[in-house]
């Protein structure tokens, strides 16, 4: 179990739980069902404050957690300018970048990566699936001039290029 403590200062979610005249807050508890154990495990060690002094054991970001911890983030209203965030963006950011990266970037606010992920797929447009984006056509609206800029670099000419030559 999380001390209230701890909730109340990394989530406003939680601190409305806790503050309010509902269950939670009169009995200084929240559950959270449908919620994975497992996961909520994970997520409780990111929103542990951190002080130098202690010396406590962190849950690296990986290809098994990024994903619910980005909506266990979203959800609870985890400040975008926290570490945890920005931890899962920089692990994000050593992937290659395709098109579900690219919508969630876009989705959860990693501005690095989703300006990453645009411009490497302004490069390889041909082997774009753009359907993927009919969640949210607006990025199509961003993708575009990514497009035209590294066009006028060369870089999706070559692209083009490279990927008719090997279609044949």
């Amino acid at each position: 179990p999380t001390h209230s403590l701890i909730l109340l200062v990394a989530s406003p979610v939680f601190a409305a739980m806790l503050r309010s005249d509902m269950a939670e807050g009169l009995s200084k508890q929240i559950t959270l069902p449908g919620k994975s154990k497992e996961e909520y495990r994970v997520f409780e060690h990111f929103i542990q404050p951190r002080w130098p002094s202690l010396k406590v054991d962190r849950t690296a970001i990986d290809s098994e957690n990024v994903d619910f911890l980005l909506k266990w983030f979203d959800e609870y209203q985890i400040s975008d300018d926290s570490e945890c965030k920005a931890e899962c963006e920089a692990y994000l950011m050593k992937q290659e970048p395709t098109e579900e990266l690219l919508l969630q970037a876009h989705k959860f606010g990693l501005t690095k990566q989703y300006q990453r992920c645009l411009e490497v797929l302004a490069t390889r447009v041909t082997a774009v699936d753009v359907e993927k984006f009919r969640e949210a056509p607006e990025i199509l609206l961003d993708l575009f001039p990514a497009v035209q800029t590294q066009f006028k670099n060369g870089k999706v000419v070559k692209t083009f290029v490279y990927d008719k030559i090997d279609q044949n």
